[in-house]
């Protein structure tokens, strides 16, 4: 319909100048243009929000005293930079008793693997006697019992071990979890705590986005729809606040009526 219209403007224009040259006052100039064929493409303007698709909202995993907060609202980061840190005074009380533990552990791993030892070579002496008719089944039996009872204690140390490491490893976590660290690079938006608050697990410190990738939800009319549906092409997108715009590549189309 516009390259119709165009047309027929031109064409007009193009009729009328002989009619002026038969009298009245001469024609006034016409500019000329060739008329060519052409893809209009209709602009609709809407609204929407630009929103970041990383958020994170920093929860801590240990409870304490917020001893230091080193990031304020606004604050740009680094992935992995220092947010904020917890009091790990206990954690690092209980980190020196587990080390002691481990460490008597296997201590006592050696006494047991000594006295195993010690009771397999008595078992196969008394087998060598019995071999010569020195001893009875009597002395036979309670070496091997006693052997047995050896086995048994070293394999309580080996598990006595494992649990002391493993009592170890989660104190060495708790003291890692009292400094919070940025997740990704960004910016922090909210801070949710200040020094000297107790902040219990799963309590939030502060809010970063990443402003690597935005994302904008925008409104769009019913009857587009299908004209988007077939570009997934680039979308100029005005922003306000930068007081300029930007060109985005349209992701996805979510048909979502508006409700009565």
């Amino acid at each position: 319909m516009s390259r119709i219209s165009l047309t027929a403007i031109l064409l007009g224009l193009l009729t009328a100048a002989p009619a002026f040259a038969q009298g009245g006052p001469p024609p006034a100039k016409v500019m000329l243009d060739e008329v060519r064929m052409e893809t209009l493409t209709e602009v609709r303007g809407v609204t929407g929000e630009i929103r970041s698709p990383m958020r994170s909202q920093l929860a801590v995993q240990v409870e304490g005293i917020v001893l230091e907060m080193l990031v304020d609202e606004g604050d740009d980061v680094k992935a992995g930079q220092v947010i904020a840190h917890l009091d790990d005074t206990r954690a690092k009380l209980e980190l020196d008793r587990n080390r002691a533990e481990v460490a008597h552990a296997q201590a006592l791993i050696e006494q047991r693997t000594a006295e195993h030892e010690e009771a397999a070579r008595d078992l196969e002496r008394y087998l060598e006697l019995e071999q010569r008719g020195s001893v009875g089944v009597t002395e036979i039996d309670e070496a091997r019992t006693a052997l047995a009872s050896r086995a048994a204690q070293l394999a309580q140390a080996n598990a006595d071990l494992m649990s002391a490491k493993s009592d170890l490893a989660l104190a060495e976590r708790e003291i890692s979890d009292a400094t919070i660290r940025a997740p990704f690079d960004g910016r922090v938006v909210e801070t949710n705590t200040e020094v000297g608050e107790w902040i219990s697990r799963g309590g939030a410190v502060a809010t970063i986005v990443s402003l690597t990738t935005l994302e904008a939800r925008i409104d769009v009319p019913q009857q587009f729809y299908r004209a988007l549906s077939e570009s997934k092409g680039e979308i100029e997108i005005i922003v306000p606040a930068i007081d300029g715009s930007v060109r985005g590549t349209l992701i996805t189309i979510i048909p979502q009526a508006d409700s009565l």
